[in-house]
């Protein structure tokens, strides 16, 4: 079990060290503060726990620092249009993400 476990989580890191060769961390967060101060949209691909990728559509609607079982990491709140609801991004998860423009 430790094994899968350590192997979920090398391909997360290796996804996200890819995903930061093309889109800084620093410019998703400058992304998402543009997108919450003009209530635009976001499109994000975003790497889900179990290290499966998801497209969604998000609004984002708070940027804060969160804790989640010791770790803390940058979040974005927002609604997400796949699920219906108001969702918690991890910034670093987000492996693509561009503006929708109106």
């Amino acid at each position: 079990m430790a094994i899968c476990i350590n192997y979920r989580q090398f391909l997360t890191n290796f996804q996200c060290k890819k995903s930061e060769e093309i889109i800084s961390f620093d410019e998703k967060f400058a992304l998402i503060k543009k997108a919450f101060k003009n209530k635009e949209k976001l499109e994000i691909v975003y790497l889900k726990a179990k290290d499966e990728k998801s497209k969604r559509v998000i609004l984002p609607k708070k940027i804060y620092q969160a804790d989640f079982q010791g770790h803390s990491f940058w979040a974005v709140e927002g609604y997400c249009f796949l699920r219906e609801e108001e969702r918690v991004f991890n910034v670093k998860r987000i492996l693509e993400i561009k503006l929708i423009k109106h």
